[in-house]
């Protein structure tokens, strides 16, 4: 079982996002945490055809690399995702993603049953969200914030307060900034203690 999964969200190679996950999977094993990364841009998934199928069964009938997805959220303790924010929202394929996890929440809200059964794990789940978008605009994270609330819910998740980082656009800006590399270092080996 994976302790930590990581959603690293950009479709860009080599970007923020994958530095941010990098950070992150490090500080994973620094404090003694199994990690495993789902790299998105490498995820072999189709979009939701909003078939409805999973409103009565909480499974999705499309049958691809979604469904070992599916697993690894649902066995992790703690799930970070790292993601660049495109348009003041969670960009494209994030969305995909997040889509395709309808069939959780016609679990949570539909069937009115719980993803993760085990009372123990799901008292221990928690989900935090680290965020860079290109300007410092207010309405920036906003949206995004709220889409991964939800997401949470239906995940079982205590959702962590997100991590906004503004004014990370071009390749490298993350790791130039030590003030935003030690903000992220600090949240991430709190929620790992």
């Amino acid at each position: 079982m994976s302790n930590v999964l990581i959603i690293e969200a950009s479709h860009r190679a080599k970007g923020n996002s994958q530095d941010i996950a990098d950070l992150v999977a490090s500080l994973a094993v620094e404090a003694g945490r199994s990690v495993e990364t789902i790299n998105l841009r490498k995820l072999k998934f189709h979009y939701c055809i909003a078939c409805e199928a999973c409103a009565t069964t909480g499974k999705c009938v499309l049958q691809d690399e979604m469904q070992g997805a599916y697993q690894k959220l649902h066995d992790a303790e703690i799930i970070v995702v790292a993601a660049p924010i495109y348009f003041q929202t969670v960009g494209g394929l994030l969305k995909n993603f997040l889509d395709r996890c309808q069939c959780l929440y016609s679990i949570h809200y539909l069937m009115k049953e719980n993803f993760v059964k085990d009372d123990t794990l799901r008292s221990k789940r928690k989900l935090l969200p680290i965020f860079v978008g290109g300007t410092m605009l207010e309405d920036t994270f906003p949206c995004a914030e709220n889409t991964m609330r939800v997401w949470g819910i239906d995940l079982n998740c205590q959702k962590q307060a997100a991590i906004c980082l503004g004014k990370v656009d071009s390749r490298g800006d993350f790791l130039a900034d030590q003030v935003k590399v030690a903000e992220v270092r600090e949240r991430v080996e709190k929620l790992f203690a």
